[in-house]
């Protein structure tokens, strides 16, 4: 069999290689961050237009936020130059979260997204920790723990895998 698989469940022959596609996940993303804020009504979506796979992520993501009843705010990049002027046109716009759909490019300029995050206090949810290693604080885990899961003891946040 040559050309691509018929689909990831049923792909219908000997496939070797590896997917880096996540579609599935993107209901669960939204689901996950409307669960912990309930009064969210807009999630901004960091995401790589120039990626065919993370452009069918996208359209997921879509999909899902009307399910939940979201409105979804792109912030498409395309290249590193990007993301700033995203990120200054989201920060007025006020998202209550924002998802990461990762790619090489997010992944390349983690520092630049987690520093957004942080100063707009926009919670955020990242496809690898390497998104939040180096730069994941006490300090950050303590504000985390304090304003935006209040419902969360220490314990159950390390055991839900909140805390590195």
């Amino acid at each position: 069999m040559t050309g691509h698989a018929l689909s990831l469940a049923r792909p219908g022959g000997n496939i070797t290689g590896f997917v880096d596609t996540s579609p599935d996940l993107s209901g669960k993303r939204l689901e996950i961050l409307k669960e912990v804020l309930p009064n969210a009504l807009r999630m901004a979506v960091v995401w790589n237009g120039a990626n065919p796979v993370k452009v069918l992520d996208f359209k997921e993501t879509e999909v899902a936020a009307q399910a939940f009843g979201l409105e979804l705010e792109s912030l498409e990049v395309r290249a590193p130059a990007d993301f700033e002027k995203r990120f200054k046109a989201a920060a007025a716009r006020r998202s209550g979260a924002a998802v990461v759909l990762q790619d090489a490019l997010t992944l390349s300029n983690a520092r630049k997204i987690v520093d957004f995050s942080r100063t707009s206090r926009l919670p955020a949810m990242y496809g690898s920790t390497e998104f939040v290693s180096g730069s994941w604080t006490w300090e950050s885990h303590a504000y985390m723990q304090s304003q935006i899961f209040p419902q969360l003891s220490s314990s159950s946040m390390c055991r839900r895998g909140l805390r590195n």
